[in-house]
């Protein structure tokens, strides 16, 4: 058994040692690696297992994404430039222009195991398993392809700002399995409609701001056999499909989420539960202001998760949402560098502090 367990060691070390970090930049007079997110991914070079660093552009990075290998890509966040004096999104980067994708990324066949953090783009599109967005912000994010028939199980939506809403791939027949979606601030509603008897799993911790579809903060809802779990809504409205759904500890507008299993209905979230929902008013961020209020009764400790009391929407639990969809890796957020040194000089002083989220 231990020489098993030392040649098992030895392996992943040595797999360890041969992933790369790939340096991704579109900038004028930059040398890094690629200028292009697809050139990288097209790459022979590039492998299974590695990484690449997407850094700021004021300048988008390619059109669409198909992400066909096991990649960690990794962006520099969104709302960059809401710091001072807006409250809530200190020291985010030095740099504030954001990683952002014309398009969107589509997870294909062969990005199982991939992650996907801090990119800004339209649409996510997910046609495999085990795959991590996170700390992103997109507009719609698309279980299964167009026109696939693709299975999908177990991937991880967590911690991003999705502007739209959540689906479907238009024509999609393949089964999209235990989908895990937590600690998102969701502008939109769900419909897995045009596939609803293959779709399920758990919607947790998430703050449900208002729907596109109807009235200003209403969320639709169309889809069974999920269950939902500490979450704030707006207004709920079904759609055709809801059936098998099951509710524990959310929060919501109306009538729509029903009573009982520790649910709380008709709660007015702009004037009791967030910063300030509706945005107008100085003092928040972008993401910030759906913070709770300080002492808010409604959803501070009425979530539960594990057998233990947490906050409801994105800020609860033991994964919170991170303001600006700050990275997990240092990050520089103040810099300072010598406008000019004078010819001759051997060292000059460069000033930075950097920060983990």
């Amino acid at each position: 058994m231990k020489k098993v367990t030392l040649l098992f060691v030895f392996a992943m070390y040595c797999i360890a040692l041969q992933a790369k970090t790939w340096r991704i930049n579109n900038n004028t007079g930059i040398t890094a690696d690629f200028t292009s997110i697809q050139a990288a991914i097209n790459s022979a070079s590039v492998l299974n297992g590695d990484t690449l660093h997407v850094e700021s552009s004021a300048a988008a990075y390619d059109g669409n994404v198909t992400l066909n290998k096991r990649l960690v890509i990794i962006g520099t966040g969104y709302y960059l430039s809401e710091t001072s004096p807006l409250v809530a999104n200190p020291n985010t980067q030095a740099n504030t222009k954001s990683c952002f994708i014309n398009n969107g990324i589509a997870c294909s066949p062969g990005s199982k195991g991939s992650v996907i953090s801090g990119l800004t783009m339209y649409d996510v599109s997910i046609i495999d398993s085990f795959v991590t967005v996170q700390r992103c912000k997109f507009t719609n994010l698309y279980f299964g392809g167009y026109y696939s028939n693709a299975d999908s199980y177990a991937d991880t939506i967590r911690q991003n700002v999705i502007t739209g809403g959540i689906g479907v791939g238009g024509g999609s027949t393949g089964k999209q399995k235990n989908q895990i979606i937590y600690n998102n601030i969701i502008y939109g509603g769900i419909d897995f409609t045009a596939n609803i008897t293959k779709v399920d799993g758990f919607f947790i911790n998430n703050s449900f701001v208002y729907s596109p579809y109807a009235t200003y903060y209403t969320v639709y809802i169309s889809c069974q056999n999920f269950v939902f779990q500490n979450n704030i809504f707006g207004d709920v409205n079904f759609g055709v499909y809801q059936s098998f759904n099951a509710y524990f500890n959310n929060i919501c507008h109306n009538t729509g989420i029903p009573a009982g299993n520790g649910n709380q209905q008709n709660i007015d979230a702009n004037a009791t539960v967030y910063n300030n929902w509706f945005g107008n008013g100085a003092g928040f961020s972008s993401d910030g202001r759906f913070q709770l209020k300080s002492g808010s009764t409604p959803a501070s400790g009425t979530g539960s998760l594990n057998g233990g009391a947490v906050d409801c929407g994105a800020f609860g639990g033991p994964a919170p949402y991170i303001l600006s969809g700050m990275p997990s890796v240092p990050s520089i957020y103040s810099l300072s560098v010598p406008a000019s040194v004078n010819s001759g000089t051997t060292s000059m002083t460069v000033t930075f502090s950097s920060a983990s989220h």
